[in-house]
């Protein structure tokens, strides 16, 4: 992942990802980086497909229910797979 990968946001959206109580810019940038790999066709979105495949590749065997689920929970705007936004929200609400 190529450094200052928030450049391309626009304004409003570069603040509201970067304005994150407790978390620097490197730290945005390393958890796009963890983003990226899960998003495996480079669409910008985690699909359920995505998330199963990443969750194996980390041990985890994970039925489609779950994987289902898994959005279903994250997905804040109803609106199938996970964008990055909402996969930071769902990283910085566990620190």
């Amino acid at each position: 992942m190529q450094r200052g990968a928030l450049r391309g946001a626009s304004p409003t959206a570069r603040r509201r990802l970067v304005d994150r109580p407790g978390l620097t810019e490197d730290e945005i940038e390393e958890i796009r980086e963890a983003f990226n790999l899960f998003d495996t066709d480079g669409s910008g979105m985690i699909d359920p497909k995505e998330l199963k495949a990443a969750m194996q590749s980390l041990g985890f065997e994970t039925k489609n229910p779950t994987i289902y689920q898994m959005i279903a929970d994250l997905d804040r705007d109803s609106g199938g797979p996970i964008d990055f936004e909402e996969f930071l929200d769902a990283i910085t609400a566990k620190l």
